[in-house]
Parts: C-alpha cells; sequence; structure tokens
C-alpha cells in the first residue's frame, strides 16, 4: 500500500512541502491532521484497499467500464462487490484498455481473507511501447520477529496475472 501511497504523491508533486499535503489529503479516510510535522491523526487511514477503491479519492472506479465483472461476496459493511476476474485481466482486449498509472487492487480469494481485507496487494501500470507493466512491491512483510524485506518491480502485465494468487482486481484510474 506504501508503494503506492508514495508513488502517487510524488507524481502529483513538484516540491517535498506539496508532497506531504497530497500525502495527508489521499491516505486518510477524511483528511490527515500534522501538529509539528506528526500525523495526528494515524487511526484515521486508510487501511484496507478497497476502502481506497470506493472513496474516489484515488481516481474514478473503472472496474466495470473495463470489462465483465464477477460479483463475490464482500466484508465490513459490503455484502458484495464486483471484481475484475483472472480471465479477463489476461486478454489483449482487457490490456489494450490500459493507460499509464492505472492503480491496480488485487483481490484475494474470500475462502483466503485474514482479516476482512478484500484486496491484498497494491500496483500500479505502466504502459511501455504499448506493453503493461505492474510496479509493485515484492517481498515479505516481518513475521515471527524476522524482519521483511522486498524490492520494487517491474513485471510484464500478462507474466503477473499467469503468476499471481489473487482471483482477480479492482481499477482505479486518476484524472488530470
Amino acid at each position: 500500500m506504501y508503494h503506492v501511497f508514495r508513488s502517487v504523491e510524488l507524481a502529483q508533486s513538484l516540491t517535498p512541502a506539496e508532497a506531504f499535503d497530497r500525502a495527508l489529503a489521499l491516505r486518510f479516510l477524511t483528511q490527515g491532521r500534522a501538529v509539528d510535522g506528526l500525523v495526528a491523526n494515524y487511526e484515521e487511514r486508510f487501511q484496507y484497499g478497497e476502502d481506497m477503491v470506493f472513496s474516489g479519492k484515488w481516481g474514478r472506479n473503472m472496474t466495470s467500464e473495463l470489462g465483465t465483472t464477477r460479483t463475490i461476496s464482500g466484508t465490513r459493511g459490503r455484502e458484495t462487490v464486483e471484481v475484475l476476474p483472472k480471465y479477463i485481466l489476461a486478454t489483449r482486449t482487457f490490456q489494450k484498455k490500459l493507460q499509464d498509472g492505472d492503480i491496480f487492487y488485487w483481490v484475494k480469494d474470500p475462502k483466503k481473507r485474514a482479516a476482512d481485507e478484500i484486496v491484498g496487494h497494491l500496483s500500479v501500470l505502466h504502459v511501455k511501447a504499448g506493453k503493461p507493466y505492474v510496479i509493485h512491491a515484492a517481498g515479505s512483510k516481518d513475521h515471527n520477529g524476522t524482519p521483511g524485506g522486498g524490492v520494487v518491480k517491474e513485471v510484464p502485465f500478462q507474466e503477473y496475472v499467469q503468476n499471481m494468487r489473487f482471483i482477480g482486481a479492482f481499477v482505479t484510474r486518476l484524472e488530470q
């Protein structure tokens, strides 16, 4: 999540001060507040990727505009949600509709949810010479006292979709 937060904040800013202001505007359900340079309402930050999708702060929800969706069970007050299934994501027709900067919210199988989360991972799309790539933070989280670690990777979209463990995705698009 933090990779996407920071990437968008920096892309929409010309100065460090602007990036800080964008962070306060984007990362929170309402509006982030800073006191003496420190965030005062951290508990109000987005903790679930799906909340980012439905907030409108992270662009227009393009999910149903880009392809045929599938209904899956929701959580935390959402009975169901519409997602683009993996088999749609793998098609050329779908991939031709993608634009540089589209944000992907990779959806977990409802049977594998651990903390009522629908979204298990986020990434930013980059289009190079007409070919889409997923830019994402790959690695592991801290677990049982063992520090995690990772790197930011750029992977061809088709390869990512073929090898991913997710069942589909939401997509948002920031408007100029």
